[in-house]
C-alpha cells in the first residue's frame, strides 16, 4: 500500500500547483462520469435497490402474517415502515432526454458559462503551458454543469432555468474570486 501511495503522489510531485489542481479536478469529473456511465448501462445499483425492496417486502409479509396487528406496541412501528417502504421510489438511473427542447435548452444553458470561458482560452487567455489541461477542465465542467442543469426541475417558466442558473453560476465565481483577492491582500 505505501508503494502505491508514493506512486501516487510521485505522479503530482513534478507538476506546478495549479496544473495539480486541475488534474485531480479531470480525474475526479472522470471518476464520476464512469461511475454514471455503468449504472445506465448496466443498472447495477438500480438493481441492487430493487432487490433490497423486494427483500424487504417478503419480510415484511411474514410479520404481517404472524398476526402483528393484535401487538399494540409493534403495529404502530409495522405501520410506518410499510408506509415509508410504499413512499420509497426506487428508479433507474437514465440520461435526459436531449431531444426534448427544455431539457436540452437547460443542459446548454447550464454549460454555457463554462463553454465561453472555453472559447476565450482558445484565444489567448491561458497561458501557452496550460491551454490544452485547461481547455479539458473547462470542457469537463461544462458537461458536468450541464447535466446538473437537466437535473433542476423546470419552474414556473424554463426561462427562469435557463437565465436563472447562468446567473446564479456567475455569482458563486463572483464571491469565490472576491474571497481570494481578500486573501491575496
Amino acid at each position: 500500500m505505501d508503494k502505491v501511495a508514493s506512486l501516487l503522489t510521485g505522479l503530482f510531485q513534478d507538476l506546478n500547483l495549479r496544473l495539480r489542481w486541475i488534474l485531480i479536478f479531470a480525474l475526479a469529473c472522470f471518476a464520476i462520469l464512469s461511475v454514471l456511465a455503468f449504472e445506465y448501462w448496466t443498472g447495477n445499483f438500480y438493481y441492487s435497490s430493487l432487490q433490497k425492496k423486494v427483500s424487504l417486502l417478503k419480510e415484511m409479509q411474514v410479520i404481517a402474517n404472524e398476526g402483528i396487528a393484535s401487538n399494540t406496541e409493534l403495529y404502530p412501528v409495522y405501520k410506518s415502515t410499510v408506509e415509508e417502504l410504499a413512499r420509497r421510489e426506487v428508479s433507474p438511473f437514465a440520461f435526459p432526454a436531449v431531444a426534448d427542447p427544455v431539457t436540452a435548452g437547460k443542459a446548454i444553458s447550464g454549460a454555457s458559462i463554462w463553454i465561453i470561458f472555453a472559447v476565450l482560452g482558445l484565444f489567448g487567455v491561458f497561458g501557452p503551458e496550460n491551454k490544452i489541461p485547461a481547455l479539458l477542465l473547462l470542457g469537463l465542467f461544462a458537461i458536468l454543469v450541464g447535466y446538473i442543469s437537466t437535473l433542476i426541475p423546470t419552474l414556473s417558466t424554463p426561462w427562469l432555468n435557463y437565465l436563472g442558473v447562468p446567473i446564479i453560476q456567475l455569482i458563486i465565481l463572483f464571491i469565490a474570486g472576491s474571497r481570494k483577492r481578500r486573501k491575496a491582500t
